[in-house]
Formats: structure tokens, sequence, C-alpha cells
């Protein structure tokens, strides 16, 4: 929330199923946007700034602090904006409950409503001007769909790729690990080091706040690679605002279990594999420490992908479904193939920067570098090492003849006991392995 009387501002927000609402007194020049993001439904005051978070401590907050800088309550006018339903073949949408819950506090207010732009299935931004209280309401998509290779149209037929963006865009972050990051991001003072751990716990927060910082929508397009790269490009209270979002999208639906994926077993390899593959890179090519971190948490993404669409999977590949890179080193199958041009149309449709997709979605199993491992064979040998230590996505048993096999077919002779030895430890000091 925000109410200024500075003439030369101009304030903003973007929402989607969050509701907006601009207040302007045109007699005194004071303008007030706020950011609704549940309608809450509580008559007890909470404490901070998460007032502001609620529609029925915000709205009556926003009208108190313009009527505190000057406003008169019978001069405002109010905007609305926002309140859209962003998921496909939902009935019931959260952007409608806060559009109503908005309208029945502004009446019971009397504060007429002036201009009104909700529903839909697309996100807005505003900018009101303080000087004038002129509005600029523009809705943003997502950008037409870019078409699947063609050696994989034959595995996705019936799965149209906007289709499986949007399953991907659905998927519910673990309520425990949400909830961990909204008390995180709530305090008075963030220890964002804290943050970043609990981002990386959970495979779905870690996607979305990836690919929400690659967004024109919220962050850089192509340019964050790690969370420090996102938290310096984009600033705190904008990479706040990313977390909010990210945390914020709780469903009864669990997409990935009806899919016979255990999130907390995905999530728990999927870190595994970045804490291996940042120890690896710190080894051989520092420079690439915070990126193949970032690659490695992804690394199913194409896997998973492919299991959310319906019917496309085949039976046979189940078992190494979600450990793609073993399965295209012993079998070089046309399933595998299929993950990797999945993944990287996918990333490439979000954005993703090009050192990330070719850590995950190489469209060949990558050379051995003379001086220096490229970040996907450390990527991959991170995901292999994770499954020898039965850290693994799947409930399949870890076959440690079939990994080993798999490392050597990487020729990577940097991983001796030693370096075992000093995963172990670390992954033991972040509770992976007990």
């Amino acid at each position: 929330m925000l109410v200024s009387t500075d003439q030369e501002e101009v304030l903003y927000t973007c929402v989607g199923s969050c509701v907006a609402v601009a207040l302007f007194d045109d007699s005194n020049k004071i303008a007030g946007l706020i950011h609704i993001v549940l309608p809450g439904n509580r008559t007890a005051p909470r404490g901070g700034d998460s007032n502001a978070f609620y529609a029925d401590t915000g709205i009556p907050l926003l009208i108190a602090e313009m009527e505190h800088q000057g406003a008169v309550r019978s001069n405002l006018k109010a905007a609305i904006v926002g309140g859209a339903c962003l998921k496909a073949d939902i009935k019931h949408s959260i952007g409608s409950d806060n559009t109503a819950q908005v309208l029945s506090l502004l009446a019971k207010a009397s504060i007429p409503v002036t201009k009104k732009q909700t529903g839909g299935d697309c996100g807005r931004t505003i900018r009101i001007w303080v000087k004038n209280g002129d509005l600029q309401i523009q809705e943003i998509r997502s950008g037409d769909m870019v078409p699947i290779a063609t050696k994989s149209e034959k595995l996705l037929t019936g799965s149209p790729l906007n289709q499986i963006s949007q399953t991907l865009a659905h998927l519910q972050p673990s309520p425990q690990v949400a909830t961990k990051l909204f008390d995180a991001i709530h305090q008075s003072a963030i220890d964002w080091h804290y943050v970043e751990e609990i981002l990386w716990q959970d495979f779905v927060l870690a996607l979305h706040v990836l690919q929400m910082c690659n967004s024109r929508y919220y962050g850089v397009p192509g340019e964050i690679d790690s969370f420090n790269t996102a938290l310096s490009r984009l600033g705190a209270h904008q990479f706040r605002r990313v977390c909010v979002v990210a945390a914020a999208e709780k469903y009864n639906e669990n997409l990935l279990s009806k899919s016979g994926i255990d999130q907390k077993d995905l999530s728990r390899h999927c870190l595994a594999s970045a804490i291996a593959a940042q120890h690896i890179a710190a080894k051989v090519n520092p420079d690439l420490q915070l990126q193949v971190f970032a690659a490695a948490l992804l690394h199913p993404i194409g896997c998973i992908a492919a299991q959310l669409a319906d019917g496309n999977i085949n039976p046979e590949s189940d078992i190494y479904a979600l450990d793609d890179c073993l399965f295209l080193i012993k079998h070089d199958s046309e399933i595998a193939i299929q993950h990797r041009h999945l993944a990287r149309t996918l990333l490439s449709q979000w954005h993703i920067p090009p050192i990330i997709i070719e850590a995950i979605s190489p469209l060949n199993l990558p050379d051995i570098e003379q001086e220096k491992l490229s970040p996907a064979i450390i990527v991959k040998a991170s995901c292999i090492i994770s499954s020898m230590l039965g850290i693994r996505a799947s409930k399949e048993k870890a076959n440690v003849e079939f990994s080993l096999y798999a490392l050597e077919q990487l020729e990577l002779s940097l991983i001796n006991d030693l370096l075992f030895a000093e995963i172990i430890t670390k992954l033991r000091t972040k509770g992976l392995l007990s």
C-alpha cells in the first residue's frame, strides 16, 4: 500500500487474481494504491504491513491513510483492477472473491467506483498519476506458445505445449514450506540467507520463483540465473513480491501426487543434486557454482512435464522417469529425448537464462571438456550421486550398479572417495542424509 501527495509521482502495481484498488481525491490531489492478495473475511486487525495483504483490513487501512494525509472521504473516487482467473478449468477463482469483497467494502464506505476492469484470464498493470488521478491499465498475457520440436511431436500427441505449461503453472508448493516462507518475508528485518534456504527446499517454489524472476511481468527475462542475481537485479522489494506470489498459490489439489510423484522426495532429490553440483563446480569451475545449483534444482523439469501430460508416458520408462539423464545414457531412448526437447522448449518459453537451459536439457549427451567440466556434465553427475546415496525422486531403490555405469559413461575421474565424503558431509549438514 502507498499513499502519496507528491505531484511528480506515479503509483504502480501489477495483479493477476489479486485486486489493485486506487483511490483519488481530486480536490486535494492525493492518490493511494493497494495490492489486495486475499479477501480475508476477518475483523481482527493484523500486525504490521500484513493488514494491506487482505481486503477486509486493507481497504479500511487505505482509507484511513488517505484521510490522515489530508483527503476528504466524500471526495474519494475508486478504481479497481484485477481479480482474474488465471487457472484453466477452475470453476471458482480467488479473483472473483477478491473483487466481490473489495466492492462490498467500498460500498460500505460510500466510495463510488468510477473505473472497474476485473475478471478475465489475464494479468494487468495499473498506474495512477498523483497530480491528476489519470489511470493507465494494461493487460499482460503470456504470449504465443512456442511449438514443440518436430522430433517430439509424436510423443506429445493431444498435449499441446500451452496445456503442459499451464499445468506446471498450477503446481502447488508444499504448504509447510510456503508457510515458512511467508513468515520469513513478513519479518521487519528479512534474513535473505534464510529465505534462500527455504526457497530451495521445495521444487515447485524454486520453479515458480525462477520462472517469475525471468518474466516480463515480474522480473528481467533471460537474466536471473540464481537467487543472488534475483536479489541484486530486482531489488529486495520486488524479489519479496515474487516470493509472496510464489508462496500464495495454495490449492486443494496436488497435481504432482495425482501423477504419482511424491513432492517431498522430488524436492529432496533436487536439493541434494543442487548441493552436489555446487560442490563439484567449486572444485572444477568455481564461476559456475550459482548457475549449476539453480540448474540442478530444476533438472527433472522435462520428465515432470511429460508425466503431467496425461497419456504420454511409456510405462516401461516409469522407473527412470525422474532420472532422465541415467535413462538417456543407458538406453538412448526416444522417451528421454522427448523429455529433453520438452524441457528445453518450456525453459526457453519462460526466458530462463541459456546457461541453465543447456545444463538441464542438452539435446545430445554433452562432451567432456578437457580443462573444465560443462554445466550439463556437472548437473548430470550430481543427479547420479544423489540417486546413488538413496536420495531419489521416485520410490524405487537406488541402483548403485546402474549409477556407477552412468558415471563411467560420463568418464568423471574426479568422482572419487574424497569427493563423495565431502558431498555426504554437506548433505548431512542440510539434513538430507542421516
